[in-house]
């Protein structure tokens, strides 16, 4: 997409194929600036019970904190960083 000249990027990401119930605790792989890793507990109280089974839309993945940690069935994620949404889609196809 384009918004007066920014490109967006995003990723349509169904649950990882790796990811085994019961939720394991995925931690992000990467540190980010500005990323949501030190509110994670506090943002997380925020969201209902089943945050899991809803669609989860994140404008601004960078670590992806948030995403690691509510580990949906179903999301949108998304960055104006065109190399690390890059990076998520390598990960995404060719995680081993």
């Amino acid at each position: 997409m384009d918004f007066d000249g920014i490109q967006v990027c995003a990723a349509v990401s169904r649950k990882l194929p790796f990811i085994a119930e019961p939720k394991l605790r995925i931690r992000p792989f990467l540190r980010w600036i500005g990323g949501k890793r030190l509110l994670v507990a506090k943002l997380t109280e925020y969201l209902p019970q089943n945050a899991q089974d809803k669609i989860y839309f994140e404008p601004f993945l960078g670590a992806a904190s948030m995403y690691f940690s509510i580990q949906p069935k179903l999301s949108i994620l998304s960055d104006l960083n065109y190399h690390l949404i890059n990076c998520y889609e390598f990960i995404k196809i060719d995680y081993k």
